[in-house]
């Protein structure tokens, strides 16, 4: 655990040995499968999950059932919207699954709290990430309610592609974004259309960008 600590996380900038060891005794290793939920909505916070790696999902869910999409964290991050629930004493206001396999680290509640506030460096780590997480938030709230859903979608998949694909599906799209999945339907076929992608099955293709 403690190796796992320093050479994903790089907590050795932080903590010495003795505090890595502490922080590992602390710590617990957990193998998540696809869709398992592993923190729900106003549920107390029992722990800061770090992931090695897969993907975590945080969303939440209105009462006829659909999702919206607040934040991934990914290989080698930690989830700070967590950490801020245990600085804040607050419990969990979304669900927390596991995106696809995925394999964290969970610190205890207690333990993180305690390296919050007895170091100064990794305190100042803790809120940069948290401040950079703000930024981006504002700039997603800019994208929602200045651009159309066509913008959206065709922006979302060329941040979103590897060699020029995208494979996700119209339902992730829509979550990730905070549309649906007919309206985001709709703004696909009208980039296939205009020739802009190709689409196969769970796969979009970026043929040129505009």
């Amino acid at each position: 655990m403690k190796n796992t600590l320093k050479n994903i996380f790089h907590f050795d900038k932080f903590f010495d040995d003795i505090a890595l060891e502490r922080i590992a005794l602390s710590s617990e290793k957990i193998m998540l499968k696809k869709g398992e939920i592993i923190q729900r909505n106003n549920n107390d916070c029992y722990g800061v999950p770090l992931v090695i790696n897969g993907t975590l999902r945080l969303f939440r869910s209105s009462k006829n059932g659909r999702e919206m999409n607040i934040h991934k964290v990914r290989d080698g991050e930690i989830c700070v919207l967590g950490a801020l629930c245990i600085l804040t004493h607050k419990s969990y206001y979304f669900n927390v699954s596991a995106e696809k396999d995925t394999s964290i680290v969970l610190i205890s509640s207690a333990c993180f709290k305690e390296m919050i506030e007895k170091n100064l460096k990794f305190n100042k780590h803790i809120f940069s990430i948290l401040s950079d997480k703000l930024i981006n938030a504002l700039d997603l709230h800019e994208k929602v309610h200045l651009s159309s859903v066509n913008e959206r979608v065709e922006n979302y998949l060329k941040e979103n592609a590897e060699n020029g694909v995208v494979r996700k599906t119209h339902e992730q799209i829509a979550l990730d974004i905070g549309s649906s999945r007919v309206v985001v339907s709709r703004a696909i076929a009208k980039l296939r259309n205009e020739g802009k992608i190709s689409t196969q099955r769970y796969q979009i293709k970026i043929i040129k960008y505009s």
